[in-house]
């Protein structure tokens, strides 16, 4: 049995940065209790039946702490998770990540070719943006790529260079892609758990790293994954293109599968002041931020 300290203790670790983008988004705590509590009822009842009965509203109760009355009121009220959209990625996401898998605007390498901002052969820029922004402005797909250092425009041709485009200044997919991410690195450390054929689940972490070596550990981290991204694309894309070239039906496809990385970096030290429970800085105290120095570097790595 896990003791209510440590409970506590990775559940504030987990939600600290998760609470920190939702008011940053303007999502007040009582949306997020409330979505919780469906949840609990809802994964209660369908996925922690036992011997594939029925699940009853008094073991959802018992399981999940809510009076049998709150789960009753709960599984009337209609599903939260709606259908997922297809669509996550942003509107000029979308954009870059048509170009990058499209054959007509891929070269004969299969990389995405430099198009012109706006021609009449129906391979130009606007075509793309027309076609795959749903809707979005030419002007604002472009400033927004061009904004995030995704794509370069000289004498009017566009240049495609970084296809990982993952902030958006809109905040409904600020927050798409956040549930997404988010859901799909839970899932697969879910599995994890209990399959013995694993999904990939790396994690590496290095403690006392000098500060002068981050940008070039930085630049190695975006070269290494966009180029597997890359190769990872084009094997799914290479799969797909000989399917609907020799006219075969695919049985049996897997709906939804991709890989994500992201690259962490702890607050500086300055940023580390602790707070007493009424949320007035502590005093300061020396032993807080004292490191350990008797090894030059701490690493932790795992891999599933």
């Amino acid at each position: 049995m896990l003791s209510p300290a440590i409970v506590a203790h990775a559940l504030t670790k987990m939600f600290r940065p998760w609470v920190k983008t939702l008011l940053r988004l303007g999502i007040p705590y009582r949306a997020c209790a409330d979505a919780l509590r469906w949840t609990y009822v809802e994964v209660a009842s369908h996925d922690f039946a036992m011997d594939a009965q029925r699940q009853s509203k008094s073991r959802v109760a018992v399981i999940t702490g809510l009076s049998r009355v709150e789960v009753e009121r709960l599984q009337r009220e209609p599903a939260l998770d709606a259908t997922r959209d297809k669509n996550l990625l942003s509107r000029a996401g979308r954009v870059l990540q048509a170009w990058r898998m499209q054959p007509n605007y891929l070269d004969a390498h299969r990389k995405p070719k430099v198009l012109a901002l706006e021609a009449e052969d129906g391979e130009s820029f606007a075509a793309l943006v027309q076609a795959h922004s749903g809707g979005a402005t030419l002007r604002s797909v472009l400033d927004e790529l061009l904004h995030k250092g995704a794509v370069r425009l000289e004498n009017q041709r566009v240049h495609f260079v970084d296809p990982n485009l993952l902030v958006s200044a809109n905040t409904e997919e600020q927050l798409s892609l956040l549930s997404t991410s988010v859901a799909d690195l839970s899932r697969t450390m879910e599995r994890n758990f209990t399959a013995t054929d694993r999904y990939l689940q790396a994690y590496d972490e290095h403690e006392q790293v000098p500060v002068s070596v981050i940008p070039a550990l930085r630049a190695l981290v975006h070269k290494k994954s966009a180029e597997f991204m890359d190769e990872f694309d084009a094997l799914v894309l290479e799969a797909q293109s000989q399917a609907i070239a020799n006219n075969t039906t695919i049985e049996a496809t897997c709906e939804r599968l991709g890989i994500g990385f992201y690259y962490f970096q702890a607050e500086p030290k300055a940023a580390a002041v602790r707070f007493d429970q009424r949320g007035r800085k502590a005093k300061s105290n020396p032993d807080y931020l004292a490191r350990d120095t008797s090894a030059s570097t701490q690493n932790s790595k795992e891999i599933l």
